[in-house]
């Protein structure tokens, strides 16, 4: 089951990511619009879930979203920023390198060593992000040339915190509540940013629904499956999003180089799935 929803949280991610981009281009809003809409519109599809209770609230469960929620904002507007001004296939697969980043966090804090299979998942994951970011096949210093995909690449560091401090607030509490409380949560957040940054009158067109349709979707596919599964398999999967991606920029922007940028993105794919064994 777990797989299902990771692979369909991905899906969901990806086509969200697709109508933010589209609506953003197409000037119907700007990034903090898009990011508090996709979150406004994503509401309405998780308040069923509180008929399924609402579990009793530890002080921790309230100490630790202090620390998660202005984490989840910056990485946001970072995110958003990096999807509108760089291609999408030279971007959401940088978020291939959230795994990555937990095996090395876990190195550094807990003294947890990496064996042969996740050292071989660092090195492909490394190498397909070099060559995704170029439009050679010897890209050392493609990231630098491309602010999306080191902006990404920062969203992937504190995704890795995000991760963890999710996982341990669903614990707390339970994934039916919780994807509601999230998306309720970081819409009030996220409003005053959205008014104060606003340059249009904001439009609800269609790429503007359908981002917050598929948005829903991906939150609540996360909370189920990250109770089910260790956080890291899960992300492992939930990176396919990327792959995804490449074949949306082609489709839909007529982003170029796809044969080369879906063999980094599958290399990237693998590497995260191998650290995550």
């Amino acid at each position: 089951m777990w797989i299902g929803l990771s692979l369909a949280c991905a899906a969901f991610w990806a086509t969200s990511d697709l109508f933010a981009k589209r609506a953003m281009l197409a000037g119907e809003v700007d990034e903090a619009c898009a990011i508090w809409t996709r979150y406004l519109l994503a509401v309405p599809f998780a308040l069923p879930f509180l008929f399924f209770g609402i579990p009793h609230l530890s002080a921790r469960f309230f100490l630790l979203q202090l620390v998660a929620f202005p984490l989840e904002m910056v990485a946001l507007f970072l995110y958003m920023h990096a999807i509108r001004i760089s291609p999408l296939s030279l971007t959401i697969p940088f978020l291939s390198l959230t795994p990555v980043f937990l095996l090395l966090f876990g190195f550094l804090a807990l003294g947890e060593r990496p064996g042969l299979m996740q050292g071989a998942g660092v090195v492909l994951v490394g190498a397909g992000g070099y060559v995704l970011s170029s439009r050679s096949w010897v890209p050392l210093s493609a990231i630098l040339r491309e602010p999306g995909s080191w902006l990404m690449i920062v969203v992937s560091v504190i995704y890795t915190f995000t991760a963890i401090l999710g996982k341990v607030l669903i614990r707390e509490s339970s994934p039916s509540f919780y994807a509601c409380y999230y998306l309720v949560a970081m819409t009030l957040l996220l409003t005053p940013f959205a008014l104060l940054r606003r340059k249009r009158t904001l439009h609800f067109s269609r790429n503007v629904m359908l981002m917050g349709f598929f948005h829903g979707g991906m939150v609540l596919t996360h909370m189920f499956a990250v109770a089910l599964v260790n956080v890291a398999y899960f992300i492992a999967l939930k990176r396919m999003a990327g792959l995804l991606s490449v074949v949306y920029g082609r489709v839909f922007f007529h982003e170029g180089y796809l044969f080369r940028r879906a063999i980094a993105a599958g290399m990237m794919l693998l590497g995260a799935v191998l650290v995550s064994l």
